[in-house]
């Protein structure tokens, strides 16, 4: 039981982990992008709010108003804001860094933002600069589009729209925490689908196993029943056909064993076969009434204690030859045949007993004398 359940676990532990793994990943991808996709899309606005307020702080620096821009900056800003309900910040800076004005807070009161990682990539690169930062003077973090104002391919402002990440921060941890829901709720379901995935498959392995224990211990006539269609069906089918000739295969044996033993019971010489360290493996009840019975399993030398078999025996063993060879025990007299197979590595001999043959040439040679004496 113990192994069926530790096959089990393994099937199941490792649909879980991959299962874990893949909507782990998934999950880190889907909120990435996400992420990535909302802030690509709040840079396009914030870029689009940018190109439209363009011309108006152009014509205000061409016309040299430059105390205009702050108060600009803030109504444009109200209006903005109570439309669209997006929190822009608009700030409108000199190439020199000096702020000019801005939505939020008084430009005198300000840093200078040459130094900016937006404001450098426009005067660097003369194109649109992004960053995602932390605003010393709002202490809050924020998403910033600078774009540079022209005049005839000259650099004559930096025009700079933001946004506080806050609220999108706030906007992604509920993403987060509804693509963690789902993640749950897809683990919890695949953990169903494996568990069942998993009963599926280790189950006709677990029937397969018994079976062969089954077969191990003798019982040949077990069967695997797997209903379902696929691989380990036809591994069961196969198991089953296998189980079957080896069934029948078993019983030819029995029979052919059962009929071996028949005709050496009835033969009425001994028949001994030795393996090549001399142990008997078998000997017919001819042998048996002769040296005793229940001899199998035994060495030679514990049954026949006869110095003339040995030697006869060792020259077997030694030269590997055909021979006969006569012997004698507890008064009987035996024609011996010795024989070796060289394809099994075996030894055969076979005791002809020849003591009543033996008498009755004792008989007629005292016959044959005794008839000669008295003619």
């Amino acid at each position: 039981m113990s192994k069926k359940s530790t096959f089990f676990r393994k099937i199941f532990t490792g649909y879980l982990s991959i299962i874990f793994i893949l909507i782990t990943v998934l999950s880190i991808i889907s909120f990435r992008v996400i992420q990535r996709h909302y802030i690509k899309t709040l840079s396009g606005n914030l870029e689009k709010i940018g190109h439209s307020l363009e011309s108006d702080f152009k014509n205000m620096l061409m016309a040299k108003k430059v105390k205009a821009i702050d108060d600009y900056t803030k109504n444009i800003a109200n209006v903005i804001n109570q439309g669209e309900k997006l929190g822009v910040r608009i700030t409108v800076i000199s190439p020199a860094g000096e702020v000019y004005g801005d939505s939020e807070e008084d430009p005198a009161k300000m840093d200078n933002h040459k130094d900016r990682q937006e404001v450098q990539t426009v005067i660097q690169k003369n194109t649109t600069g992004q960053s995602i930062r932390f605003s010393n003077t709002l202490n809050k973090e924020m998403l910033y589009i600078a774009l540079p104002i022209r005049n005839d391919g000259e650099i004559i402002s930096i025009l700079r729209t933001s946004l506080f990440l806050e609220d999108i921060n706030n906007l992604l941890g509920d993403l987060r925490s509804k693509i963690a829901y789902i993640a749950i709720a897809v683990t919890l379901l695949s953990v169903l689908i494996s568990l069942f995935m998993a009963k599926g498959f280790t189950n006709p392995i677990n029937k397969l196993n018994q079976a062969a224990l089954e077969i191990s211990k003798g019982d040949f006539n077990t069967q695997v029943e797997i209903k379902k269609e696929g691989e380990l069906k036809q591994l069961a089918d196969t198991f089953n056909n296998m189980t079957d000739r080896i069934n029948r295969l078993f019983t030819r044996v029995d029979r052919e064993r059962e009929e071996l033993d028949c005709i050496l019971s009835s033969i009425f010489t001994g028949i001994l076969v030795l393996n090549k360290h001399g142990r008997i493996k078998l000997a017919n009840k001819r042998f048996g009434e002769y040296f005793g019975e229940d001899c199998e399993g035994k060495y030679i030398w514990e049954v026949l204690e006869k110095k003339d078999f040995y030697k006869h025996f060792s020259r077997l063993k030694d030269k590997k030859e055909n021979f006969t060879k006569k012997i004698e025990w507890n008064d009987r007299k035996f024609l011996c045949s010795f024989s070796y197979a060289s394809s099994k590595e075996e030894y055969i001999i076979v005791f002809n007993d020849i003591t009543e043959i033996k008498q009755v040439e004792q008989i007629k040679k005292d016959f044959v004398s005794n008839v000669t004496h008295e003619l």
